[in-house]
C-alpha cells in the first residue's frame, strides 16, 4: 500500500488493525479496550471467530507505538500481549460539548444509556430499581436507552412494566435530550476500556452511579459513585441517597462539570498529533 502511494511518513490505525505496509513505515494503532480477550463470553461465536482472525496481538507486536485510551487498557496490553510500556501512550478519548441549554428537572427519571448486550449488566440495573422502587418514597421512573446488542433478553417484572420504558437505537438529538431530564446515570457494565456515556452524563449535569471496575474509577474518580456490579442492594441504596440528599447531589453535578471538560476531542487530537510529529522527527523510525 505505501508504494502504490508513493511512500508513507506514517500510518495511523484507529481502531486496532494493521495492514500490509513495510517495516519502515512506522505504525500508530489505538486500542480502545481488550474485552475480547478478558470477557469472550460477552460476544457471539461470529464475533470471537472475528477477534482471532484479526489477531489483535501481532497488530500489537507489529506496531512502533500503541495509542490506549486510558491507563486500564494500557495495563492489559502490557499484562495480556506481554508489551513493553514505553511502546503504549495513554491518550484519552474525548466527548463532544454538550449543547448549550438548561437542564429540565421535572418528570425526571434513572437512566441506563449504552449497548443491549450482555457486558452492560442490564439485568443488576432492573434488580436494583425494583428495590429501589420498593424502597422509594418519589418511586422516579427508569430508561434503558441505546443500541441494540445481543442475547439481552429483558425480565421486567410485571408489576414495574409501567415505570420502566425501553428504547433502542436512538439518534443523537434523542440522546441528549434523554440526558436532559435524567436524574441520574445508572451504568453498570461488567468490563469497559473507557466509558462515554459516563462522560457524557457528566458534562451534562447528570450524577453517574457506576461499576467499580479500574477504566471507571480512573475516569470518573472525581465525581462517581461506585458500586460492585454484582450487588444490586450497592446500587438501590446509592439511588436512595442520591435521590434523599439534594446537597450531595448537586456537589457530583458540580464535580462532573469540571472533570468532563478535561475530555475533548480537540486535546485527543492534539496529543495523537503531537505523538506524529515525535515519531515523524525520531531517527529510530525513518525520520529526523
Amino acid at each position: 500500500v505505501d508504494r502504490l502511494l508513493g511512500g508513507l511518513d506514517l500510518f495511523f490505525s484507529p481502531h486496532w488493525r494493521e495492514t500490509a505496509l513495510s517495516k519502515q513505515t512506522p505504525l500508530v494503532v489505538t486500542f480502545h479496550d481488550l474485552s475480547f480477550e478478558i470477557v469472550p463470553s460477552f460476544f457471539t461465536l461470529r464475533q470471537r471467530i472475528w477477534h482471532k482472525f484479526m489477531d489483535y496481538r501481532a497488530a500489537a507486536r507489529r506496531a512502533n507505538k500503541i495509542i490506549a485510551v486510558s491507563e486500564n487498557t494500557k495495563q492489559d496490553l502490557i499484562e495480556l500481549y506481554n508489551l513493553d510500556a514505553l511502546k503504549i501512550q495513554v491518550i484519552h478519548s474525548g466527548i463532544a460539548s454538550p449543547p448549550a441549554g438548561d437542564r429540565n428537572d421535572e418528570n425526571n427519571y434513572f437512566l441506563f444509556f449504552g449497548t443491549f448486550e450482555p457486558r452492560k449488566n442490564l439485568q443488576t440495573v432492573l434488580a436494583a430499581y425494583e428495590e429501589y422502587y420498593d424502597k422509594s418514597k418519589v418511586k422516579m421512573p427508569l430508561v434503558l436507552a441505546g443500541s441494540s446488542g445481543w442475547k439481552t433478553s429483558l425480565k421486567i417484572p410485571a408489576h414495574l412494566k409501567n415505570q420502566i420504558k425501553v428504547l433502542q437505537n436512538v439518534s443523537e438529538e434523542e440522546k441528549i435530550s434523554l440526558y436532559e431530564r435524567a436524574f441520574a446515570l445508572l451504568f453498570l457494565s461488567f468490563y469497559e476500556g473507557f466509558g462515554f456515556p459516563v462522560l457524557e452524563a457528566a458534562s451534562m449535569g447528570v450524577p453517574v452511579i457506576a461499576s467499580s471496575i479500574p477504566s471507571l474509577l480512573e475516569i470518573a474518580s472525581e465525581f462517581g459513585m461506585f458500586v460492585s456490579p454484582f450487588r444490586s442492594s450497592q446500587v438501590a441504596a446509592a439511588m436512595i441517597d442520591l435521590e434523599n440528599d439534594q446537597d450531595y447531589r448537586e456537589q457530583l453535578i458540580t464535580k462532573g462539570l469540571e472533570a468532563a471538560k478535561k475530555y475533548s476531542w480537540e486535546k485527543t487530537a492534539r496529543e495523537t498529533l503531537e505523538l506524529f510529529k515525535e515519531i515523524h522527527n525520531n531517527p529510530l523510525y525513518g525520520g529526523g
